[in-house]
């Protein structure tokens, strides 16, 4: 809220909102301090939004994970890709490598 000075006027329910704020970054940081890669025997397909080109293109998943990655990219930006309507494009990208065509009714036929 701002007061009639033009200066921001903290309520109780901001103050609030910017303790648990705090505390989820606290929570988060701590939880990412303490994560550790665990070897995965399965594919693992990294979707890349087509706007975010820095980085490695794998992001550096495959020296993370110490072999290849598939890498499926898909339109928008990290925000973008998983709101409506990029959504459906990621959405389609999952349920493809989470149902392939040789596990489907009839083989994919």
């Amino acid at each position: 809220m701002v007061d009639q000075a033009g200066d921001l006027a903290p309520t109780t329910g901001l103050i609030d909102y910017l303790r648990q704020l705090l505390l989820t970054a606290e929570k988060s940081s701590h939880m990412m301090a303490s994560w550790q890669v665990r070897p995965v025997e399965v594919p693992v397909t990294l979707l890349r939004a087509s706007n975010d080109t820095d980085g490695a293109p794998d992001l550096g998943w495959s020296e993370v994970l110490g072999r290849p990655i598939e890498l499926a990219m898909v339109p928008g930006d990290h925000l973008s890709m998983v709101r409506a309507p990029l959504v459906l494009t990621s959405a389609l990208c999952i349920e493809a490598r989470l149902d392939p065509p040789e596990r489907r009714p009839g083989g994919g036929r």
